[in-house]
């Protein structure tokens, strides 16, 4: 049993912990809604945040500028009380 793609806006419980707007979270495929839930419930994550990271670039392809937007950014205590930031791109193995 694979996660298929499919998208629907996600409900936030631990809304102190998402950097954003809580009420405009859309997940793109049933991957991505499983992160969420395990970002939403891991005691280990500070704050997170999809798509809130914009990356600009420069394509080879048409010389423009683009935006990438990251899935996730999500920051972390460590067991020293430092935050440690991480950039998360959601893909299916195959």
């Amino acid at each position: 049993m694979g996660f298929k793609g499919h998208k629907g806006k996600y409900v936030v419980k631990n809304k102190e912990k998402y950097v954003g707007d809580v009420n405009n979270i859309t997940y793109r495929s049933s991957w991505e809604k499983k992160v969420m839930i395990e970002l939403d419930h891991n005691p280990n994550v500070y704050k997170w945040t999809s798509e809130e990271t914009v990356i600009p670039y420069r394509s080879p392809i048409d010389n423009r500028m683009h935006r990438y937007y990251v899935d996730f950014t999500v920051w972390y205590k460590n067991a020293k009380g430092e935050i440690l930031t991480t950039l998360i791109e959601v893909k299916p193995f195959k």
